[in-house]
């Protein structure tokens, strides 16, 4: 089951999302700055708690293979993350319509890769079951 803890992370992750992409769009440069750094801490956090979260579950039949391909979104996601730094740097040091475009469009694929890996990794946690304690682990009476 989906925890609260990782909603609250998610929840937060999301609302500073959308501050970065409204201040990038508004041109509100340090506020964006400001936004970015907030969001990363933000998505650690929303990382960590689907981890604890990810720990009591097992992912079986549809559930391992949402979770496959959660796992290359998720690497695609942070492989996209340096080129769209690198595009803002560009547009920071010389504000161009070339650059902008450039930040604007990897900006767009980010964001559409966060989407889907989101949605990946809740449906594989939908689709998983809790782990079962074995009779090892289990309590002595």
């Amino acid at each position: 089951m989906i925890s609260t803890p990782f909603l609250l992370a998610l929840g937060f992750t999301v609302v500073a999302l959308v501050a970065v992409l409204w201040s990038g769009v508004t041109r509100r440069r340090n506020i964006h700055y400001g936004m970015v750094v907030v969001m990363l801490g933000l998505l650690a956090w929303t990382i960590r708690e689907a981890e604890i979260m990810g720990a009591e579950l097992t992912y079986q039949g549809a559930a391992s293979v949402f979770r496959t391909i959660h796992f290359v979104a998720v690497t695609a996601t942070f492989l996209i993350f340096p080129v769209l730094t690198v595009t803002g740097v560009r547009l920071a040091r010389e504000e161009t319509a070339k650059h902008r475009k450039a930040h604007r469009t990897f900006a767009l694929i980010f964001l559409l890769s966060v989407v889907a890996t989101t949605a990946l990794g809740t449906t594989m946690t939908l689709l998983a079951s809790p782990a079962v304690e074995s009779a090892v682990d289990a309590p002595q009476q």
